[in-house]
């Protein structure tokens, strides 16, 4: 069954994501920088105000995925946190400085998330062995593996997610990001069997409020969820 995840960052974002279609949702923050963990009240919130499953990024900060003792410190009380909440499951990764996943850090965190799913997120596309980095996560009993086949774009990335697909998708469930819209959705899916997929579906507004930095004052920005881009893609992804 074809499902679609919409990566969102606030709760008029969730609510609206859910009105429009979507499957499930990965709440996170700060989507400008590439998403970073969500504060414990908009967890709690999102989690209340929508009916369809939440996932929660655990991400310290933006940048790379090498993390020191005490962000891997911070990955783990978020996870204790997160565990306890009603959230559906857990988005988390780190890589090591071979770009390499390790085995006991994903053991670890499996026994802190306890029920929950576990995702890791694209760090995976940085990592220098796929198809190696992904008997590892089925191995520590993760979930699912979101990934754009090391590629910038899903689109770009279709020979690495056909092989993947091919070689683990019955045993791992692989949840194709990474520039995912109603235009190329289609094609992904029929080009690499996967039927998981994520997208934050995302548009830039105009804020209602000017923001004075310093002398100068910018307009402000923000994003938010894309409705009509939400049903196109569920339409299509129904007619699959």
């Amino acid at each position: 069954m074809n499902l679609l995840e919409i990566c969102i960052d606030s709760v008029e974002s969730a609510i609206k994501a859910e009105k429009a279609g979507a499957d499930r949702l990965e709440l996170c923050e700060n989507l400008l920088q590439g998403g970073v963990t969500p504060s414990a009240g908009k967890i709690l919130r999102v989690i209340q105000a929508v009916t369809i499953p939440v996932r929660v990024l655990i991400r310290p900060r933006a940048g790379n995925f090498l993390y020191s003792q005490d962000e891997l410190a911070v990955i783990a009380d978020d996870i204790k946190f997160c565990a306890a909440t009603d959230c559906e499951g857990i988005v988390v990764g780190a890589l090591t400085n071979d770009y390499e996943i390790e085995e006991e850090l994903l053991n670890h965190w499996k026994s802190l998330a306890g029920h929950k799913e576990l995702v890791f997120h694209r760090a995976f596309d940085l990592t220098r062995n796929p198809h190696g980095a992904c008997q590892k996560l089925i191995n520590a009993g993760f979930d699912t593996i979101l990934t754009s086949g090391q590629q910038n774009t899903a689109e770009e990335g279709l020979a690495v997610l056909n092989a993947l697909q091919r070689e683990y998708g019955s045993e791992i469930n692989l949840l194709a990001g990474g520039g995912v819209r109603a235009s190329n959705i289609s094609k992904i899916q029929e080009n690499t069997g996967i039927s998981h997929f994520h997208s934050s579906a995302k548009v830039l507004i105009e804020g209602s409020m000017s923001v004075s930095m310093s002398s100068s004052s910018i307009a402000e920005q923000i994003f938010t969820v894309d409705s009509n881009e939400i049903r196109q893609m569920k339409a299509i992804l129904n007619e699959i």
